[in-house]
């Protein structure tokens, strides 16, 4: 390997900014927050604990404040799973002393307009557990029910008609909606008990006035798990497949088509597997890679159903370790999810107009083209790190300074 120790020639250009900021969501006086939905008004839902980090409450931030939507009684805590542009959210709460636990009992529940709030759990059945996945800018929402204590099904609820379950074949007896678009099409999995489970598609039928049974849209007849995670309002379908062979854990985007039903979206390099959790109009995916290496996620998009490192787009400002998981993606490209600070508490955030390419020649990742990045290129070039490639080879060589030329001239 040469070592690069020639000094940098000034080039004639202004410092331009090109970083992206990953913004940390507040918290309700706790250290530990989530955002797992975004609408196109940019506002955010998830869940933040409180002072103490002794209670879990679903939790809307706008305009960079934080409001709890409160804990009905008889519950300890509750979680926002999604919004629509009207401000509806919907979500779940729970009993029990310790957040999430297993043995919690949990309810689908509904946070309505000037306090207009439905426990929807109470309608679906006699079992003990329900959460409500997604929701509609028609105000339906979907999630998982039990009709009774030894099956879970999918459901679909508005405050007009109620509850009905719905999506996958009754014959199976597990199977859950997991997202709707406005078309009111569901989404979810379905399983029998001896699978690992099968994505589903239910269309609304408008004529009719309610959902189809559900078809199985994955690869059949494998026991990998798979599952249809959200649908855009352009009929995008993704979740996570498995084929049995070579694909183990994938992120996907189904077709619909029975003859070709799966693209496979890989995963980032060096990582192992990837989940997409949701996807906008446009057809940009968000969801997670995993490496099992270190047992560490990032946040992933798919651009054009090629995979990109979220944690390429955060300043180099302190603020984050990492972002582990993208959680949900407006009609404006803004994402949302979840990392981790520097001392190791869980955040939410959000980043706002993401951009599909990181700009190459910010070598340093402060958010600017400066002359400082040429430094930055020649410690990356000795350490033979990634930021070194600028001309996308692969490969980190002499070739690659002309190419940071030709960046940096370029701007971003």
């Amino acid at each position: 390997m040469k070592t690069i120790t020639t000094a940098f020639a000034m080039l004639a250009l202004a410092g331009t900014a090109v970083g992206q900021t990953v913004e940390i969501l507040p918290t309700l006086g706790g250290t530990a927050s989530v955002a797992e939905d975004i609408n196109d008004l940019g506002d955010i839902c998830g869940y933040a604990t409180t002072a103490g980090d002794l209670g879990v409450e679903a939790t809307v931030w706008s305009g960079g404040s934080a409001s709890s939507l409160g804990v009905p009684g008889l519950y300890s805590f509750s979680y926002a799973r999604a919004i629509n542009n009207n401000g509806e959210v919907a979500g779940y709460v729970e009993t029990g002393t310790v957040p999430d636990d297993f043995n919690n009992q949990k309810s689908a529940f509904f946070w309505g307009l000037n306090g207009n709030n439905v426990n929807i759990g109470m309608g679906l059945g006699t079992g003990t557990f329900s959460i409500a996945h997604d929701i509609n800018n028609n105000g339906v929402v979907v999630g998982q029910g039990q009709p009774s204590p030894t099956e879970t099904r999918g459901f679909a609820w508005n405050l007009l008609f109620g509850a009905t379950f719905a999506g996958a074949d009754p014959i199976y007896n597990f199977g859950a909606n997991f997202g709707t678009n406005d078309s009111n099409d569901l989404v979810g999995y379905a399983a029998a008990g001896f699978d690992g489970g099968q994505p589903i598609y239910a269309p609304f039928d408008p004529i009719a006035g309610g959902w189809t049974t559900g078809v199985e849209i994955g690869v059949p007849a494998v026991r990998d798990p798979q599952s249809a995670n959200a649908i855009s309002n352009s009929g995008i379908v993704v979740g996570q497949s498995g084929d049995g062979r070579d694909h183990v854990f994938e992120a996907c985007r189904y077709t619909l088509d029975s003859r070709d039903p799966v693209v496979w979206l890989g995963t980032l390099p060096g990582f192992d597997d990837s989940n997409a959790r949701d996807v906008n109009s446009d057809g940009i995916i968000v969801g997670s890679a995993y490496r099992g290496s270190d047992n560490r996620f990032h946040a992933t998009a798919w651009v054009n159903d090629v995979p990109v490192d979220l944690n390429d787009y955060v300043l180099d400002d302190g603020k984050w370790a990492y972002v582990d998981t993208a959680t949900g993606i407006n009609e404006l490209d803004d994402i949302v999810g979840f990392g981790y600070t520097p001392s190791g508490d869980l955040r939410g955030f959000v980043l706002r107009g993401f951009g599909t390419e990181p700009c190459a020649a910010d070598t340093n990742n402060d958010g600017l083209v400066t002359p400082a990045d040429f430094n930055a290129w020649v410690l990356a070039f000795n350490n033979q790190a990634p930021e070194c490639d600028q001309n996308g080879d692969g490969q980190c060589d002499p070739s690659d300074f002309n190419a940071w030329i030709l960046n940096f001239n370029a701007g971003c």
